[in-house]
């Protein structure tokens, strides 16, 4: 096993910790993903929580998501396994974080919701469901430039944000 003799161990290590090369695998994505989430989150946490929230959702629909590693991953097995790891970590990260940015950001006016409690759900399970089940389309420019325009209308109609309205401008250099 490469690895193994790349880290001057022995495979056996290895398999005690990681079960297949699968996991391994898995591991390191998320391992990485993780901390670009943490320094995304880091950044946001630094802003006025009604920035902070658009910042948040700009970045999943746009540099640091699902949708770009599928141009970088030939493989149609590997990149699944990478999607995976991308929506375990928005689970564990992302969605935590957003769901406080949303409450702070309603306590201090900035959004003006009806029901905290289903505006959240309709955003992360809206959001989250429809990017895991359709992530694979995500490849077509126009595709998601449609998506990004739905987007942008759900968050205004129901976060209704006081003084920013939600853009999602796609740049070039938002793509890996």
């Amino acid at each position: 096993m490469d690895i193994a003799r790349s880290c001057d161990i022995t495979k056996g290590t290895i398999l005690y910790h990681f079960k297949s090369k699968d996991n391994l695998f898995y591991r390191i994505i998320y391992e990485s993903i993780s901390v670009e989430f943490e320094e995304v989150i880091s950044h946001a946490l630094s802003l006025p929580a009604d920035f902070a929230v658009m910042y948040l959702l700009k970045i999943l629909f746009t540099k640091r998501n699902s949708f770009d590693v599928q141009s970088i991953i030939d493989n149609p097995e590997l990149f699944d396994k990478c999607h995976k790891a991308m929506d375990q970590v928005r689970r564990k990260m992302f969605m935590p974080v957003f769901y406080d940015l949303i409450i702070q950001a309603t306590k201090e006016g900035l959004f003006e919701i009806n029901d905290l409690e289903i505006s959240f759900i309709i955003l992360k399970y809206g959001f989250e469901g429809f990017i895991h089940n359709n992530y694979k389309k995500f490849t077509d420019q126009k595709y998601r430039y449609r998506f990004i325009a739905v987007a942008e209308e759900i968050c205004n109609n129901t976060l209704k944000p006081v003084r920013i309205k939600f853009k999602f401008k796609i740049e070039e250099s938002d793509h890996l």
